[in-house]
């Protein structure tokens, strides 16, 4: 990984010039189904991934859920200020592990295989990752005190700003600004496509909590699909 690679750079913008008019078709229903055709090709390392992430994130995420549950004032200030911490890298590490699912489904996407390092993949890009997640965090939750809709707008504009990031090495503000500019243009498609997403995990979560191992992973999928239909893919490596 170059250095370059590591801190993302400024990204010429000619080539997004057909997206940023809006040339472009989405179709979550194919998003969708081309996801579950995704996950279904290697369904083992896509659950144990799932499963993997989800019980190495626990021990971080736990103790913070525990303190929510119960009267702080039973802790000491220096243990509740070690609980935020874990709570602070959960989400740092989060957001690295989810995005590899963006690294497996690019390759397959490609006709390529994949192997269950690739899954990890998002720890090449780690400062851009964690500085778009944090900073349209923030956007978001702004937004949603002026009306909500404001914040829903974001959520939505922002959807492809990581695959940028990975496909493209932007930095993060830039990615974050070209994934608005583009997705406004049939901003309500993205967002139906979300709605779709949202009842899929919905789904797995109430399929006795298990079916969440096989909605998740589609999820991830299909957005990758989705970015495929938008902006194709840049990098060699796919």
């Amino acid at each position: 990984m170059s250095p370059q690679d590591a801190v993302g750079v400024p990204v010429e913008t000619e080539p997004f010039a057909p997206q940023l008019r809006g040339e472009y078709t989405i179709d979550p229903s194919a998003c969708l189904r081309e996801g579950w055709s995704l996950f279904r090709q290697a369904p083992g390392k896509y659950i144990g991934y799932t499963l993997l992430l989800m019980l190495g994130l626990l021990p971080l995420e736990l103790p913070s859920q525990i303190v929510s549950l119960t009267d702080p004032g039973e802790y000491s200030v220096s243990m509740l200020l070690f609980y935020q911490l874990l709570s602070l890298i959960a989400s740092v590490v989060s957001i690295l592990l989810y995005a590899g699912y963006y690294f497996t489904a690019s390759r397959q996407l490609n006709g390529r295989e994949f192997s269950f390092r690739d899954f990890f993949g998002g720890f090449r890009h780690p400062l851009q990752l964690v500085l778009a997640a944090f900073v349209s965090g923030i956007f978001f939750f702004f937004g949603m005190l002026m009306l909500v809709f404001p914040g829903i707008y974001l959520v939505v504009s922002y959807t492809f700003m990581q695959f940028l990031i990975i496909d493209h090495h932007m930095n993060f503000w830039q990615a974050m600004q070209t994934s608005r500019k583009v997705v406004t243009r049939h901003w309500l498609k993205v967002f139906w496509l979300l709605c779709l997403l949202f009842l899929v995990n919905v789904a797995g979560i109430l399929a006795l909590g298990v079916g969440i191992l096989v909605a998740v992973p589609v999820s991830y999928c299909a957005l990758t699909v989705a970015y495929r239909q938008v902006f194709g893919f840049s990098r060699s490596e796919w």
